[in-house]
């Protein structure tokens, strides 16, 4: 296969910037032609400029998949997050049915840290508004009331 004129005679970006400008392909040619002296057929600068667009939806197809690839890397990453703030939450159960509150409320604790980890991930919650939560109150508004050792208080 021969080298595209436009190509050979280092004519491509003011073929792109003749063709950015409306002009059509036969204008081009002409042009092209003129400027650098050599003969340069419509056709030639049809060739380059198919060829340059499929190159271009070649470099999108790439760019597609592999935001595909990273978009099913991020939903695996969420749904085992997910298995692990439910393995939290099923620890936090246990240790409630054993009677054992410090242990439960930490497991929660820990649940909804990866919640909000979760949530920023994905976009649904801002820092500024994350749950924070401290020893027996949160910003909730909600008191957490703990036994200690069986003793009321």
């Amino acid at each position: 296969m021969r080298l595209n004129k436009v190509i050979k005679f280092n004519l491509e970006d003011r073929a792109i910037e003749l063709r950015a400008e409306g002009k059509g392909i036969r204008d081009v040619a002409k042009i092209l032609s003129e400027e650098s002296g050599e003969k340069i057929s419509s056709s030639s600068v049809q060739r380059f400029l198919n060829q340059r667009n499929d190159a271009a939806a070649e470099v999108v197809a790439k760019n597609e998949e592999l935001a595909a690839r990273v978009a099913e890397a991020e939903i695996n990453t969420i749904e085992k997050r997910q298995a692990i703030i439910q393995e939290l939450i099923e620890i936090a159960r246990e240790s409630k049915k054993g009677k054992n509150y410090r242990d439960a409320v930490s497991g929660l604790g820990k649940a909804i840290d990866a919640l909000d980890s979760l949530d920023k991930r994905t976009g649904k919650l801002e820092s500024k508004q994350k749950i924070e939560h401290s020893g027996s109150v949160d910003h909730t508004g909600v008191q957490i009331y703990l036994p200690d050792n069986g003793r009321d208080n």
